[in-house]
């Protein structure tokens, strides 16, 4: 298995350093202490709320089809997916949680050539300077 996890924050560049320390503060406390039972059966319920809300719109049923057949070579099956988001356990994603918050993140932004605000906030993670 593989794949990703993003962290999106729109911000003021000049907040920079502030939004990194928050997002490192809370990566940090989800490594450490986890997330609780009752954060994953609210992500659990929103995420199958949007999976059936999804569903609803032609569109995007067929941007799952089209997703799903690209990637295994079979059609988007709704109540299997919904079943694979209720089988996740808390053990699971804290495991998850601690292997992917415990190393050194990747860190982009979308601005000027050079942004030192940005380059100051990247040193938080260990990431080098722009170029």
């Amino acid at each position: 298995n593989c794949g990703g996890f993003e962290i999106y924050a729109g911000y003021n560049p000049k907040n920079s350093k502030q939004i990194a320390e928050l997002v490192l503060q809370e990566t940090q406390k989800i490594a450490e202490k986890g997330v609780t039972c009752a954060e994953l059966e609210r992500s659990v319920m929103l995420s199958v709320n949007s999976i059936y809300m999804a569903a609803e719109a032609n569109m995007s049923l067929m941007r799952l089809n089209g997703r799903r057949i690209l990637k295994t070579d079979k059609p988007f099956d709704i109540e299997q997916e919904v079943a694979a988001y209720k089988a996740v356990t808390v053990e699971a994603v804290n495991a998850a949680a601690k292997r992917i918050f415990s190393t050194l993140p990747a860190c982009a932004y979308v601005g000027p050539k050079s942004d030192k605000q940005f380059d100051s906030a990247a040193k938080l993670f260990n990431v080098a300077e722009s170029k």
